[in-house]
């Protein structure tokens, strides 16, 4: 059997007594030092620590649950350009939305976030069908998910679609 490095600066082995414990850290450290080139620090060098406590994972964010709303019918006939709402994250929620779906409209539509009070456009304004992928799309309690209206009759019921992420956050 090799001896290591511990062996090696008169570590302790089997058949020696054991020294106090300030003295096996001391031996420790001394191997340590040895086996990677450590050097001591200077005396009047010190190591300044930040006095705040900085979070590396949001608790809010233990528990996900998957979101699906589907087939949500909204009445897009009203007003041209004028939002709906059709999904509203609900209170003490968070919603991270990864996909989005918006049947063909008759009228120019498009899918729209309000996000904290701010309208956000999705998607390009338009009558196709559109299938939204790879969001990754933050909705806060309050905030909501919707299209614009097309003010076309034909629009009276379209159907919307989201899916997700949900996370309780109180």
């Amino acid at each position: 059997m090799t001896s290591g490095p511990l062996e090696q600066s008169g570590g302790f082995g089997p058949a020696q007594s054991v020294p106090a414990r300030g003295a096996v850290a001391s031996a420790r450290f001394d191997a340590l030092r040895k086996q990677f080139g450590i050097e001591a620090t200077a005396p009047e060098a010190t190591i300044v620590l930040d006095k705040k406590i900085v979070p590396v994972q949001n608790i809010d964010w233990i528990a996900p649950r998957g979101l699906a709303q589907i087939d949500n019918a909204v009445d897009l006939s009203g007003s041209i350009g004028i939002y709906t709402a059709v999904f509203t994250c609900p209170q003490d929620e968070r919603w991270i939305i990864t996909l989005a779906h918006q049947q063909a409209s008759t009228g120019n539509s498009r899918v729209v976030a309000v996000i904290g009070g701010v309208q956000v456009n999705i998607s390009i304004l338009g009558t196709a069908e559109k299938m939204l992928t790879g969001l990754w799309l933050q909705l806060e309690s309050g905030d909501t998910w919707g299209a614009l209206q097309t003010g076309n009759p034909g629009d009276a019921s379209n159907n919307e679609n989201i899916a997700g992420i949900s996370y309780k956050i109180r």
